[in-house]
């Protein structure tokens, strides 16, 4: 680390490491049939500063649930025409399921989502199919007698550059990462 950082942003950083490796172990825990993970949303962290410029309230918890994780996983499965067929995922590693979630932090950008109170993050990172992913996120939401910011999907975006021009186009762009 560097010494010339302050006490704070070095505590910001240990924080994050920190929030990044339980989710890691969270989400392979989860994976291997930890029971107790199944029934309850796991919890990313605090909502970063990346979704609070959009509105969201930092003092809530970003959770998914394991369905979601499940959805994300499940591998994408197309018919002859290339349509997706009934009960398919997202076909993404666990990996880079982890590595999304926690790259909602520093996003690309950040779009307003299509149904009210809702963003849309796009990663720096890309699938198996060389699509940009993105992480669905509805704010505020009730989960256990609480409020939560809950991630809904993440996905690789198909014909990304289309839905890119689509949401400039309707001024939907909220924030975007010019580092």
């Amino acid at each position: 680390m560097n010494e010339h950082l302050s006490f704070d942003t070095k505590a910001k950083i240990a924080e994050n490491e920190k929030e990044n490796a339980s989710l890691k172990k969270n989400i392979h825990d989860l994976l291997s049939g930890d029971k107790i993970l199944a029934s309850r949303p796991i919890i990313i962290g605090k909502t970063p500063l990346s979704l609070a410029i959009c509105g969201a309230d930092t003092s809530l918890d970003l959770t998914i649930t394991k369905s979601v994780v499940t959805k994300c996983l499940r591998p994408e499965i197309r018919d002859a025409e290339g349509r997706l067929v009934k009960k398919t995922g997202h076909g993404l590693t666990e990996a880079q399921l982890t590595e999304s979630l926690n790259n909602i932090k520093t996003p690309m950008m950040i779009f307003k989502g299509s149904r009210e109170n809702t963003l849309i993050a796009v990663t720096n990172l890309k699938d198996n199919l060389n699509r940009e992913i993105i992480v669905s996120i509805e704010l505020e939401q009730k989960e256990n007698f609480h409020k939560v910011n809950k991630i809904t999907s993440v996905y690789g975006r198909k014909d990304f550059g289309l839905y890119y021009d689509r949401q400039l186009e309707n001024r939907q762009l909220l924030a975007i990462n010019i580092e």
